[in-house]
């Protein structure tokens, strides 16, 4: 077959899927009346359809058909670590394979799909590759993951995606008998993926039954965001505007080719909704020719649908009869009509409404109606007259009305009740659709298809949302706020700390106004979440707490949102009370403890990563490193399943892994893993983005570690750039880490007096930043005395030391590992101050805390041998001082050239004390 008769029994073929399959025969006999063998090839294409069991499974027989046109990749192919098995399916960008990871790690079968043979163009690379950047950002259990991607020798790109076994979600219906309640709570689930998306600012722009599979399990998995359009443009120039669809779940703006926006995909789900309820398309096309596009464009943008109840009197010879469709929703067709008419005809209808500000303000708005359906509540989708709740009311509370003698009381109070119920459902709907429509607007003016729009980054889209909700909407508190807080999230995922926290904080005042609710736990959230990132620690916590008391209240002791909140309370407390007394910690861990064991309850991978992470902080804090490690390789294992490799959240974990192998004097497999974080971030974050700085910091620690200063000092300088320029602000606590690790490198290159200015200020900013009494503080004080010590200022460096010391011996127990460095600058500052025999214990205690804590051959237990041993030999004690010396200036000879100064020191301390000097 060559490629033009092939791509007209593709065409043809994907027509024919749009319909009930009752409704084939009959298309087919009009289709293809004058070509017999194209009709012999769809239906063979059909039949292959109809033996699928899995995510688009018609490879025997599209290879045959598409053999002269498509090449395939062999089975056992390589594209990474994984191998290939068999073909899936094609479309028309990508062919899917299954495939199995097997390097040695773990096995796992995935979905393969690669950019086909033929469409290497340059648009359709940017659109695969776009496609790769939507599906990194989406982590719901309703989506299919991404795990991995890459590229193969010839730059083609490929995506490993979660393999879904499943049927289409009418054909999972249909095949089960599921009734009209159990639909719908099917498609509430489908509506919490989408609504995630929209979240997520990405419309997906193809919703259509074949694109949302429903497993073996009755879980809803939405695929294929190919041709997701991005609200907002994260870099100039990547996804502008496509006009793919697939015509029969279009939306009238997309047949128009005009902006899109998440009501775009209300209406494909209103067509989705539509069909799974009676059976029939929302579409009066002509019965002699329902395949031509031209009628269906019309039909779309001219053609008020009937309502599904009255669509279920339809006939045709390609229709489905009314019996068959009862059939397979179990239910009598008089019943199903009754069914639908009424609340269900105006759910559906209003997702349908040809004019997108007329829609469902969101994907959750349609599920919260649906709910409000199932419960038999009223619906906002319809006008709310005190007849029709009064109706629901009773319909609700059947045997409560029946007694007569209380009935006139329940409706008298009912009157009440229903009329204020329906003004907060009026200014709930109309909220949701004045904060639509304002959002439409904005983004139109990043559209490129609408004129007079620019080329907007994401971030002057949203400083311009930011300005125009403060001027235009101050009017309207509820919606100003919901707008600010999402502007305000927007802008915390790109980095821009210092933009987005007066939008949260003017959010959570606006909330504050009404009585507590879950919006006012999201901006408490919201808010406790930016302080913690601008280090104001004092401020984070009360509302980590208050946020926590406020779920409990509200949704119990089982919510998913509730272990994220306690997640986050347990990280704020962390770090502020990083080493504080045992209580304290104790008290931070049941919180993270808590959030844990409800994650694992309800199953949530996400939650069980998130409560993790901060639980192997506390390991580290209390010095048990390897215990940390342990955790922290679990959450890197567990991000990535989750995430996938190229996440940030992914990146994170291994950076935290790094630190504490750099803790263990394991700066090599630390190197590793923040080059590969680099990589990563590099390719889902801004330039700007402060983990990037963070990243940078940790790789010349990792090099620091390895006593490379000159390699460290221009990551720490490119580090602290990125910094300043992501933060804004002068005293924050990222910046002063870099400052004070950066001051060390130079320090250790001999530069004394620009270290000294570093660390200042560095000591400065974290006084500001933790207060007095913190760890952070004295690990600057402690840099800093050893400083003063070789400057020869003596009496500054030993006050310096005794501060560091004093702080660490209140926060810290015995033996802790942070206690090596305030000890060893007291020891030194005594050492050199002349006063040997005081000297002896600071160093021999942390030099047994360096033995017990850190890996053999770490370079600064040799150093401290050292220390030491010169010590010993001052105090007349030679023999077991020259011991000390020649076992730690071995150690340094093997690890560094005999022209390191730290080799030359050490051979003249031994040259002193074999001499007898000391």
């Amino acid at each position: 077959m060559d490629a033009e008769r092939w791509r007209a029994v593709d065409a043809l073929f994907e027509r024919v899927l749009q319909l009930p399959a009752v409704e084939r025969g009959a298309f087919l006999d009009k289709a293809c009346a004058d070509d017999a063998d194209l009709r012999l090839q769809v239906e063979r294409l059909l039949a292959a359809d109809d033996r699928a069991e899995t995510f688009l499974e018609l490879s025997p027989l599209l290879q045959e058909l598409g053999g002269a046109f498509v090449e395939d990749a062999p089975a056992g192919a390589r594209f990474g670590h994984y191998r290939i098995e068999r073909l899936l399916s094609r479309g028309g960008m990508g062919t899917v394979y299954l495939a199995t990871r097997d390097d040695g790690q773990f096995e796992r079968q995935v979905a393969l799909k690669l950019l086909r043979p033929g469409v290497h163009d340059a648009e359709a690379l940017q659109r695969f590759r776009a496609e790769r950047q939507i599906l990194a950002r989406l982590e719901h259990p309703g989506i299919a993951r991404l795990y991995d991607g890459g590229e193969t020798s010839d730059g083609v790109p490929f995506l490993v995606m979660e393999y879904v076994e499943g049927l289409p979600l009418d054909v999972y219906c249909d095949r089960n008998r599921l009734g009209i309640d159990d639909r719908l709570r099917l498609f509430r689930r489908l509506l919490d993926a989408v609504a995630y998306a929209h979240q997520n600012l990405l419309v997906h722009r193809d919703l259509k039954p074949a694109n949302i599979l429903v497993t073996a399990q009755g879980e809803p998995k939405l695929l294929d965001f190919g041709i997701a359009k991005q609200l907002v443009q994260i870099r100039e120039g990547e996804l502008t505007q496509f006009r793919i669809m697939t015509p029969g779940y279009a939306s009238p703006e997309q047949v128009r080719n005009q902006a899109i926006t998440t009501a775009s995909d209300v209406y494909a789900l209103g067509v989705v909704l539509y069909e799974l309820l009676c059976g029939r398309s929302p579409y009066r096309l002509k019965q002699d020719r329902p395949h031509e596009l031209h009628d269906l464009e019309t039909a779309i943008l001219d053609q008020e649908p009937d309502r599904p109840s009255q669509a279920l009197d339809r006939t045709g010879a390609s229709l489905p009869t009314l019996e068959e469709i009862g059939a397979a929703r179990r239910i009598r067709p008089r019943d199903l009509r009754r069914k639908l008419r009424g609340d269900l005809d105006t759910i559906v209808l209003t997702a349908l409404r040809k004019e997108p500000p007329r829609r469902y303000g969101s994907a959750g708005a349609l599920g919260a109606d649906l709910n409000r359906y199932l419960k038999a509540m009223p619906v906002t989708a319809r006008p709310d007259t005190t007849l029709y709740r009064a109706g629901k009311f009773v319909r609700r509370h059947r045997l409560g009305v029946a007694l007569a003698a209380t009935a006139l009381m329940v409706i008298a109070v009912l009157f009440v009740s229903v009329v204020r119920q329906g003004r907060r459902a009026e200014r709930e709907r109309d909220k949701s659709r004045e904060a639509l429509a304002f959002l439409v607007d904005v983004f139109a003016h990043a559209d490129p298809y609408q004129k007079g729009a620019e080329n907007v980054s994401a971030r002057e889209l949203l400083e311009t949302g930011a300005e125009r909700v403060s001027k235009e909407l101050a009017g309207d508190s509820d919606v100003q706020a919901a707008l600010l807080d999402a502007i305000g999230q927007a802008s915390v995922g790109l980095g821009q700390i210092e933009a987005a926290a007066p939008l949260l904080e003017k959010s959570l005042a606006e909330r504050r106004r009404n009585p507590p609710s879950l919006e006012l736990a999201e901006s408490l959230d919201h808010v406790a979440w930016v302080r913690f990132l601008r280090s104001d620690y004092d401020g984070a916590e009360p509302l980590a707490r208050e946020v926590v008391d406020l779920r409990r209240r509200l949704e119990g002791d089982d919510s998913p949102r509730l272990a994220f909140s306690l997640t986050r309370l347990g990280t704020i407390m962390a770090e502020r009370h990083q080493s504080t007394v045992e209580e304290k910690s104790r008290e931070i861990e049941g919180f993270l403890q808590e959030a844990l064991a409800i994650s694992r309850r309800l199953g949530d991978d996400a939650g069980i990563v998130g409560a993790l992470f901060p639980l192997a902080k506390v390991r580290f804090d209390r010095g048990d490193m390897t215990g940390a490690e342990a955790v922290y390789r679990q959450v890197l294992d567990l991000n990535r399943r989750v995430y996938g490799d190229d996440h940030p959240e992914t990146s994170q974990a291994r950076r935290a892994l790094a630190l504490t192998l750099i803790s263990q004097a394991k700066p090599e497999e630390a190197k590793t893993l923040l080059r590969q974080a680099m990589v990563s971030q590099k390719k889902t974050l801004p330039p700007d983005h402060p983990d990037i700085a963070a990243t940078l910091n940790d790789l010349a620690l990792a090099y620091t570690r390895s006593a490379d200063y000159a390699a460290a000092e221009p990551l720490y300088r490119e580090g602290l750039a990125r910094e300043l320029a992501s933060h804004g602000q002068e005293d924050h606590a990222d910046t002063a880490t870099i400052l004070y690790n950066l001051a060390g490198a130079i320090q250790n290159q001999e530069r004394l007096e620009e270290a000294a200015e570093l660390h200042e200020k560095a000591l400065r900013m974290r006084t500001a930043v933790y207060g007095e009494k913190h760890l952070y503080v004295a690990q600057v004080l402690g840099a800093l005395a050893r400083l003063r010590s070789d400057q020869g200022r003596h009496a500054e460096a030993l006050s310096l030391a005794a501060r560091a010391v004093e702080i660490d011996r209140e926060l810290l127990e015995p033996g802790h590992p942070e206690m090596i460095w305030p000890l060893r600058a007291m020891g030194i500052a005594l050492l050199n101050a002349g006063r040997s025999a005081e000297a002896e214990p600071y160093l021999r205690e942390s030099l047994e805390t360096l033995r017990k804590t850190q890996a053999p051959g770490y370079f600064q237990t040799s150093r401290m041998e050292i220390l030491l041993g010169t010590c010993l030999v001052r105090l007349g004690r030679v023999e077991e001082g020259k011991k000390l010396l020649a076992e730690g200036t071995a150690a340094l000879e093997a690890r560094f050239p005999a022209d390191h100064p730290w080799v030359k020191e050490a051979r003249e301390k031994v040259a002193l004390a074999g001499n007898g000097s000391r």
